[in-house]
């Protein structure tokens, strides 16, 4: 299909750009309905904890009264632009994915593409038996009973397997540092719609402002539709 908006530019929309683009939109669709879902189920849990006393995260993000009851009056409005702006992002990023396979698939020779694969498959190859033969030594070697319990063998033989392992691991720490960044945006990406959600560390979760604001509201709802204290004050009256 052309659709010409004069001498100045052409836009061609191809079949595969329309396939993309309901693609796009019914999977940004299904992850933000999963997401609506899943949110209201961690309220609710969420919610029953903090009832219990169980749960005090969001009492450590909230620094006043003020600020949670400021954050709780922000709540409603944030938890429809996190929506929003979770559907638009999650739709953009899958239209260029599948933008980018077609253009791939259809444009570059495989010529082209079978140097980089060379060189990444044995990368991954090593990087998986290295954390695969970490992973056996612990189990069947070095931990007491198969790792039913968390006791050495012999903490000598371990010692020097650490000791032996450092330098390759310096290498594989820095590829699984690039997996991390990629997960972490991936995440980050995928939780957007979830406004009680942060993938930052608990040291910085404050500077989350969707999670503070989700945290007021946790401290708003805890200390005025308690169930104990609603009954109890109810019997005092």
């Amino acid at each position: 299909t052309t659709i010409s908006t004069g001498s100045l530019a052409e836009l061609r929309i191809l079949d595969v750009h329309l396939i993309g683009f309901v693609l796009s939109t019914v999977f940004a669709y299904a992850i933000c309905n999963v997401q609506c879902l899943l949110g209201l189920r961690s309220i609710k849990y969420d919610l029953l904890k903090m009832y219990k006393g169980r749960s005090r995260v969001a009492a450590a993000v909230v620094s006043s009264n003020v600020a949670a009851c400021n954050g709780n009056s922000h709540f409603t409005g944030f938890l429809v632009g996190f929506l929003i702006n979770g559907f638009v992002l999650i739709f953009a990023a899958f239209f260029l994915i599948c933008t980018i396979i077609y253009l791939l698939v259809e444009l570059v020779p495989f010529e082209y593409i079978k140097p980089i694969l060379l060189k990444l498959v044995p990368v991954v190859t090593v990087l998986v038996v290295k954390l695969l033969f970490n992973f056996v030594c612990s189990k069947f070697f070095f931990l007491q009973e198969r790792g039913r319990w968390l006791a050495l063998n012999n903490p000598r033989a371990y010692a020097i397997f650490v000791y032996v392992t450092f330098f390759f691991d310096c290498f594989v720490g820095t590829l699984n540092a690039l997996v991390r960044l990629v997960i972490g945006l991936a995440g980050s990406l995928l939780f957007m719609p979830r406004v009680g959600y942060s993938f930052l560390g608990r040291q910085i979760q404050r500077f989350d402002t969707g999670y503070s604001v989700s945290a007021g509201y946790y401290q708003m709802e805890v200390m005025h539709s308690h169930p104990v204290v609603i009954t109890f004050c109810a019997l005092l009256y």
